[in-house]
């Protein structure tokens, strides 16, 4: 049995495939439908979407294998010579095939006989695994045209893949800045759609005058006073039908209510993003009467100064 190289870049390749967030017990459900429409447009019992780790092999999606014990060491993979290649690479015989006449899939229960993989590529070209088509039965008559239509569905998969990428970094990204902003002197509000407080931290608890656990469920409404709501429930549709808040004008010169009633002069900075299809907004606060105040006396003073001379 040959086995399959050991890429140059595979230190990198690891570590773009680590960004994906996949393992044996992960598998990504986004590609099942890639590997089912593999198995019906070719005619092949078995499709897979197989990743390439340091010396073993997973299963992203696949169909037709149900069940089946499959050795999964990367020694034996077939997939893991397909990422050392560009393109197609077909195994119409693999008991004629000197590399892999006497691997274990195809001596084995398995019984591989045809195999055709295409590697997955990241945006930056690394080899992170390979889809493809196997059969228990030889087949010389796969054309340059199916190699064409396995070519397109490797490039879905590759898409959905990088949209797993994505949204990993996304969610890391959301993490780590939810975990500083419960820790930040400045005042958090996190509320959803309907301007209902999901969570705020200890510095927007303490502005406004009540405990921590108070702030989900009331409505963000109630954080500026009732003349300012209209402005802020506009804002909030305004953001959710335009799905962000990039370029929208924020108002200025709100009015904050405290729990005692008292108001202050209120700043604000919105950012939003999106959640399992909907909107969710992250508002920073910051009580702006006493910038204000001095701001009004430095005008003042300066006035005076014109006047006098």
């Amino acid at each position: 049995m040959k086995c399959p190289p050991i890429l140059a870049s595979e230190q990198e390749r690891l570590q773009a495939l680590s960004e994906y967030g996949l393992s044996h017990d992960r598998p990504l459900p986004s590609l099942d439908p890639v590997v089912r429409i593999a198995v019906r447009m070719f005619g092949m019992p078995v499709a897979v979407v197989n990743m390439i780790g340091h010396d073993h092999v997973f299963f992203a999606a696949c169909s037709g294998l149900d069940g089946a014990e499959v050795d999964m060491s990367r020694d034996a993979s077939f997939c893991a010579h397909t990422i050392a290649q560009d393109g197609v690479m077909v195994v119409s015989d693999a008991v004629q095939d000197e590399r892999f006449h006497d691997n274990p899939l195809v001596t084995g229960t398995s019984g591989l006989r045809f195999y055709a993989g295409v590697p997955l590529l990241s945006p930056e070209g690394l080899a992170l695994g390979a889809l493809c088509i196997i059969d228990s039965q030889p087949h010389h008559d796969f054309s340059a045209e199916d190699r064409t239509r396995l070519r397109e569905l490797a490039r879905m998969a590759a898409d959905r893949l990088e949209l797993r990428r994505v949204e990993i970094s996304t969610e890391q990204a959301k993490r780590s800045f939810e975990d500083f902003a419960r820790h930040s002197p400045t005042a958090v509000v996190w509320f959803d759609e309907q301007g209902s407080i999901v969570a705020w931290n200890d510095a927007a608890a303490s502005l406004y005058g009540y405990g921590v656990a108070d702030g989900a469920g009331r409505s963000v409404l109630k954080l500026v006073v009732e003349p300012d709501r209209p402005m802020v429930q506009d804002l909030i549709a305004r953001a959710v039908a335009a799905g962000s808040v990039d370029g929208m004008s924020i108002p200025r010169g709100m009015t904050g209510l405290r729990s005692d009633g008292s108001e202050f002069q209120l700043g604000l900075s919105l950012f939003c993003w999106r959640d399992k299809g909907r909107l969710t907004f992250n508002a920073h606060l910051q009580d702006m009467t006493a910038q204000r105040r001095e701001a009004e006396e430095r005008h003042r003073l300066a006035s005076t100064d014109v006047l006098t001379g």
